[in-house]
């Protein structure tokens, strides 16, 4: 069983769905598109007998992704996004060990593939996950395959969540069993760099790190805490650097200068670092802003549930 969720993804859509098994069940969901994604799954389902579900109102990935645990039959359950083109040998794969039991769920590397604005493939590629061993794992992306015994529980996402409900998700199926790493690609995702264009304006608009709070709120743990830390420790730096430099400023009020001579020294040192992979760009938004947007996720981490509807599509 497949299910694939998808908004205003009609770019990448038709190379998701034909990497898709032929003798596969498969659910779509389209997320309140504005573009022609509804007409590329509504053509899929009745060529294939796929069912296909959309959602109006206030949607995001962890309603979708709901829409499919509530009406997927019983069995194991890929979940994809619908700019993902599937490796076939990883869901056999990941098949095979929950069938042994070996897991309650399966995860595994993921390429991303950049395109232009235009969707034109750039050949820039990026290995998700490519230092990380095969074995347990206690979180995991989007893409992630179910098994049985872990359907019957009834977990589901976290609604409130629009952004890190994968983590989230994946750290309460932590708690049922074991979340299998393969070292077998799941496949590619057909990208656009996330600070270009109107994805980065979308990302200031949304405050986008503002998540990285609400999770923290909603694992209150020690170990959920260090493992949210270490998959964030970009925004752990920058954070720990800003509080850092509010006590450097207050020892100097109280007569020790050289303190802010060593956080100075702190900050230039991080930053030399961190050029030597990324931009300066990317080094304001990483260090900077980005631990004072989920510090505000902390405040603001009560967010309401969302309102929607669902609707099969014919």
């Amino acid at each position: 069983m497949i299910g694939v969720i998808c908004k205003d993804g009609a770019r990448f859509l038709p190379a998701c769905l034909a990497a898709l098994p032929s003798d596969a069940t498969v659910i779509l969901v389209d997320s309140a598109s504005g573009d022609a994604t509804p007409q590329i799954m509504l053509d899929y389902g009745r060529a294939t007998g796929a069912r296909v579900y959309r959602l109006d109102g206030e949607v995001n990935a962890s309603v979708a992704r709901n829409v499919i645990l509530a009406n997927a039959p019983p069995g194991h359950l890929l979940l994809l996004d619908g700019d993902i083109v599937l490796n076939q040998a990883f869901l056999a794969e990941a098949v095979d060990a929950l069938d042994q039991n070996e897991a309650v769920a399966v995860c595994g590397r993921l390429l991303d593939r950049f395109h232009d604005a235009e969707g034109r493939d750039t050949g820039e590629t990026h290995m998700r996950y490519g230092t990380r061993r095969a074995g347990p794992v206690r979180s995991a992306a989007g893409v992630i395959v179910l098994g049985s015994g872990l359907r019957e529980s009834g977990i589901r996402y976290d609604e409130t969540l629009d952004r890190n409900e994968d983590t989230d998700f994946s750290l309460r199926v932590s708690r049922l069993g074991t979340i299998l790493f393969t070292t077998t690609v799941m496949g590619e995702h057909m990208t656009l760099r996330y600070y270009e264009g109107e994805r980065g304006r979308q990302w200031f608009r949304d405050q986008h790190q503002r998540a990285i709070g609400r999770l923290v709120m909603r694992h209150l743990n020690l170990g959920d805490l260090l493992h949210i830390a270490r998959l964030e420790r970009g925004v752990v730096v920058g954070l720990l650097l800003e509080l850092a430099t509010i006590v450097a400023l207050l020892l100097v009020a109280l007569g020790w200068p050289i303190a802010l001579a060593a956080i100075a020294v702190a900050w230039l040192l991080d930053m030399l670092q961190f050029l030597r992979r990324r931009n300066l760009q990317d080094y304001l938004r990483a260090r900077i802003l980005s631990p004072l947007f989920a510090l505000k996720g902390l405040l603001d981490a009560g967010h309401k549930q969302p309102r929607y509807h669902v609707t099969l599509v014919e």
